[in-house]
């Protein structure tokens, strides 16, 4: 039996923010990032990876700079009903060296 993994893929940029304890962290994501789902239909799950570049922050991380390594997943359920939302968890994995002024 033979057996194919589709995935459909697609680059990303942009920037973000992680907040959390008074402090918040604001990252510019590379353009070689990644967004992959494993079905072009929902219901379908969506692996992100890549990096994003440190560009300052709040509290204890202004003025942080460094790269991470960015690893996620997400469930897409609804199929795309016009006007309507959907709540999902986000899983997401950082690592790599923050420096901090």
């Amino acid at each position: 039996m033979l057996l194919l993994y589709l995935q459909i893929s697609d680059n990303f940029d942009g920037k973000g923010v992680i907040t959390g304890g008074g402090n918040s962290l604001n990252l510019t994501f590379d353009s070689s990032s990644q967004g992959c789902a494993d079905s072009d239909s929902a219901p379908a799950t969506i692996t992100i990876k890549g990096s994003a570049k440190i560009t300052g922050g709040t509290g204890k991380y202004a003025g942080a700079s460094g790269t991470l390594t960015v690893k996620g997943t997400f469930d897409i359920n609804s199929k795309g009903i016009v006007n309507s939302s959907e709540s999902t968890s986000f899983t997401l994995d950082l690592a790599g060296n923050i420096i901090t002024k």
